[in-house]
């Protein structure tokens, strides 16, 4: 008698797909920037040893391939769940093809991709980490949320800009009224251009 194990597997409705679109835009290869996939649905492609099993789960060896394995798996993540994923640069996501290889010690668990990657941004599920039915509304308040954000950090980015800005002019007007003084360089005669 074999037992065979079965995934729980579902697409997102396209209605939802649709949403994340309009709202996150798409990457330059016209793909949508965010999605929205099932816990057992997302696999991803490493490099690794792999255990041989007899039909009665008795390991009889072991061997080194790419296989095809599921991203989302405990302890860190429920397969059982609705992920929203963001698209990131390759150069974002891997860096170069040179500084991947290198980071890896030329051993990549995952290959390079050019096109970018998808990256885990949103588990939904309640704050007690209970199943949630993925809804446009859910959908688009990730995408809001990453938005607010995005402006949030470039506003701290300015002000942290601006702040920068203000010492340097006080910097500046403390080292200028130094230099212009009556007791400096000038040895208390004033000095004027002309």
């Amino acid at each position: 008698m074999t037992i065979q194990v079965l995934r729980e597997t579902h697409n997102c409705p396209q209605s939802i797909q649709d949403c994340l679109t309009a709202l996150g835009g798409k990457n330059p290869f016209g793909e949508p920037i965010f999605r929205a996939v099932w816990g057992w649905n997302r696999l991803t492609l490493i490099y690794g040893k792999w255990q041989l099993a007899d039909m009665h789960g008795n390991v009889t060896g072991e061997h080194e391939e790419w296989a095809r394995v599921p991203l989302y798996t405990p302890p860190h993540f429920d397969p059982n769940r609705w992920y929203i994923e963001r698209w990131r640069s390759a150069e974002d996501f891997f860096g170069s093809p040179e500084a991947w290889l290198q980071s890896a010690d030329g051993n990549p668990t995952m290959p390079f991709n050019s096109r970018g990657e998808y990256d885990h941004y949103f588990t939904v599920q309640t704050p007690g980490a209970e199943f949630v039915q993925l809804t446009r509304a859910i959908a688009a308040e990730a995408v809001r949320r990453f938005h607010a954000k995005c402006a949030e950090s470039r506003g701290d980015k300015q002000a942290l800009k601006n702040e920068t800005l203000h010492q340097e002019d006080k910097s500046y007007d403390s080292y200028a009224d130094t230099v212009l003084s009556d007791t400096n360089q000038f040895q208390g005669k004033i000095h004027v251009y002309q």
